[in-house]
């Protein structure tokens, strides 16, 4: 009975922090986890040793397929052909490679190209089309990493 009486009595309040939590987890999964994929990419630059004025482009588009993850496109302006796919796992915090397409077909499948931009281990496992192993050797990056990351750059 008393349950009740307090539900009565508390019901706006909790109808507005169950509307508060559900907006702050929104603005988590879309707009600060884009942030948060914006920063894993240019870290994951940073580890292939890649100069910015190298990249020709960097499109970032949340997966509403999948959820939870953002497909990231990197272009490099000395291989036009190639185009290198890669995934942020937001409640992972992972990022990868997944794939590289060249004139829309996989490079797994064009074992002739050899893309200047990444590791020998991870061009093999493409090729191998072992994509879970991929995503076994992803980068962790995680909210903490990103404002390291922010207040490092200010």
């Amino acid at each position: 009975m008393k349950v009740k009486m307090f539900l009565k009595k508390y019901n706006k309040i909790i109808i507005i922090i169950t509307v508060l939590v559900f907006i702050i987890f929104s603005f988590y999964e879309f707009a600060l986890s884009k942030e948060i994929a914006k920063s894993a990419t240019n870290k994951y630059l940073q580890i292939l040793n890649i100069n910015r004025h190298e990249v020709k482009s960097i499109k970032i588009y949340y997966s509403f397929k999948l959820g939870s993850q953002y497909d990231i496109l990197i272009k490099y302006k000395n291989e036009p052909n190639l185009k290198y796919w890669y995934n942020y796992i937001i409640r992972e915090n992972k990022f990868f490679i997944d794939d590289i397409i060249n004139e829309n077909t996989s490079i797994a499948l064009v074992k002739k190209i050899k893309p200047l931009h990444e590791t020998p281990r991870n061009i093999k496992l493409l090729i191998s089309e072992k994509y879970s192993i991929l995503e076994d050797e992803a980068i962790k990056y995680t909210l903490f990493d990103y404002i390291k990351d922010f207040i490092k750059n200010k």
